[in-house]
């Protein structure tokens, strides 16, 4: 069944879906996620695809008209714009899903990241060699290799990607189903694969499911620190080369004590990526400014109470001296930051 509500508050007509199912241990324990999307053209396809599974547009359901899996129908709208961003919306069975999540893969202009529950589609893997085989750096965690399905993609994958491909190694169930394409890469097109679809032909072609299919730099770099975390948490390691920062200034709460440090830092394209060190958990305010004062770039990210790291995305950055400052419980820190 697709894991998703459609509001029909009028003002407010809201998405709730992503990975998570409504249990304790999903929503306590699991590895999951959520997106809430508030527009009402979205709400009213999801609508439309929950009335045809009801079997009617009313308060009683009509058994006789419902539909489920393979006998749903094609019938709602792919393509919609929200706050001036494309987002696209597949159902399964009925809209082939497999095959634009394969599409949108294909997109990808430098990286390809992704946290599946599982993969059994020869298909979709094949689809991220050939990706690789152009040069996309591509990585991944996997919660499942023990069916058949699943050891023959992993043995399709594990070649290519090395140690790039983890195994998910906590406890409980790691459920996430996303994909991250190009985060930081803004003048090309970032996107986010969610939703409930496993990338598996039970998915495809029998379960009620849904997917969206983001294309928005900011939501893309959220989904990326989160794969971050994901990835290093089972044995993934930053092969990213980070320069040492300067210190420029500090102002330090009451307690006398800056409880974070920005270790390293690096130009990725166009992003700045970081990795900070903390002694405590919390939301920190980054801004970036040129030596006049302009700011470039602003984010905001959570660290960790031991090694975070963080991608803010950019424009375009000239070769210079740059001041980034860091923001958190009173607390401030500056550090030039050199690009040449």
């Amino acid at each position: 069944m697709d894991r998703c509500i459609a509001a029909a508050d009028p003002n407010t007509p809201s998405v709730w879906t992503g990975s998570t199912n409504w249990t304790d241990n999903q929503i306590h324990s699991d590895a999951n996620h959520v997106v809430i999307v508030q527009d009402e053209a979205l709400a009213k396809a999801y609508l439309l695809e929950f009335e045809e599974m009801w079997g009617s547009s009313t308060m009683t359901p009509n058994l006789s008209a419902s539909k489920f899996g393979p006998l749903k129908t094609d019938n709602i709208p792919h393509t919609f714009n929200v706050g001036g961003k494309t987002v696209e919306l597949y159902f399964s069975p009925s809209d082939k899903t497999n095959g634009h999540i394969i599409d949108a893969l294909n997109t990808s202009d430098k990286e390809l990241y992704f946290n599946v529950m599982v993969i059994t589609r020869t298909d979709i893997a094949n689809a991220i060699t050939k990706q690789i085989g152009n040069g996309i750096f591509a990585a991944g965690v996997i919660n499942d290799t023990s069916d058949a399905a699943s050891k023959t993609v992993y043995k399709i994958l594990k070649p290519m990607m090395n140690e790039r491909l983890r195994v998910y190694t906590g406890s409980g169930i790691f459920h996430h189903k996303y994909a991250v394409i190009d985060p930081q890469l803004t003048n090309s097109d970032p996107q986010v694969i969610t939703g409930s679809h496993n990338w598996s032909s039970s998915a495809e072609n029998n379960n009620d499911e849904n997917t969206l299919i983001i294309h928005d730099s900011t939501v893309a770099n959220l989904f990326y620190q989160e794969w971050i975390k994901r990835y290093f948490d089972n044995g993934g390691t930053d092969t990213f080369k980070y320069v040492k920062p300067t210190v420029a200034s500090s102002i330090k709460n009451t307690n006398n004590v800056v409880a974070f440090s920005l270790e390293g830092y690096g130009w990725n394209g166009n992003s700045l990526r970081m990795k900070f060190t903390a002694s405590k958990q919390g939301k920190a305010n980054l801004m970036l400014r040129d030596l006049n004062g302009k700011m470039l770039g602003e984010s905001a990210i959570y660290l960790q109470d031991n090694e975070t790291v963080a991608e803010m995305p950019l424009q375009s950055v000239a070769h210079g001296i740059y001041l980034l400052t860091i923001y958190q419980d009173g607390q401030a820190k500056s550090y030039k930051l050199a690009k040449f």
